[in-house]
């Protein structure tokens, strides 16, 4: 079978146009992250066969049951968590090499942890490490921002340990089966959520709550 022919200009028109139709009015505001999306390639970090559709906004199936998630609730994300340059950042999930580069592209130290490798282009600035998602990088923490690109019903203990007093998450969160965008703080060695926008996104297996057995 042919490789899939990808053209870079349509590539660019498809991207603009993300910039353009989706995240400006939907609310996406914070110019650097505007750049980096325009100068980030996120067909880079897809798998050959989903390159095509880099820019639609909807989430992407990989393979093993996980997902891409979808442009607009990334970004509005990293917009509500306000990255600072010089922060340090841990993006966990699937193709989270792609959201650490647009944190890097602003000026910040990113991590990347996903479950398995991906497509990431050499040379993005990105430490890229292979894991357990719900263990974290304990060993370049504290994080002042950790960002989980899927959906999440507890953040769990070992990221909750990595994140920096005073620091923040952004993650979608799963409330009543409905996940709902939200930014935390940690305080006093906790984080509490505070949701802002509904969106569907995948949930991230590896951080449901237990389940308890009612009588």
């Amino acid at each position: 079978m042919s490789a899939t022919v990808i053209d870079r200009d349509e590539m660019d028109i498809a991207r603009k146009a993300m910039i353009d139709s989706q995240l400006r009015p939907n609310g996406v505001t914070d110019k650097a992250l505007l750049e980096a999306m325009a100068d980030v390639r996120r067909e880079h970090y897809l798998p050959e066969g989903k390159r095509s559709v880099a820019y639609r906004d909807r989430a992407i199936a990989l393979e093993d049951g996980r997902n891409a998630i979808a442009p607009t609730p990334l970004a509005l994300m990293i917009d509500r968590a306000a990255p600072q340059t010089g922060e340090k950042a841990l993006v966990v999930g699937p193709v989270a090499a792609y959201a650490a580069a647009l944190l890097t592209e602003m000026g910040l130290d990113a991590v990347a942890l996903e479950s398995k490798p991906g497509e990431e282009p050499a040379g993005d600035g990105v430490i890229l490490k292979t894991g357990t998602l719900t263990d974290g990088v304990a060993d370049l923490a504290p994080y002042d921002l950790i960002l989980l690109v899927g959906a999440i019903e507890e953040l769990g203990e070992a990221l909750t340990a990595q994140l920096a007093d005073n620091g923040r998450v952004a993650a979608p969160v799963i409330d009543g089966g409905v996940s709902r965008l939200a930014i935390g703080r940690k305080v006093d060695g906790a984080v509490a959520f505070r949701n802002f926008a509904d969106a569907q996104v995948a949930p991230l297996a590896l951080f449901s709550k237990a389940r308890t057995f009612e009588f």
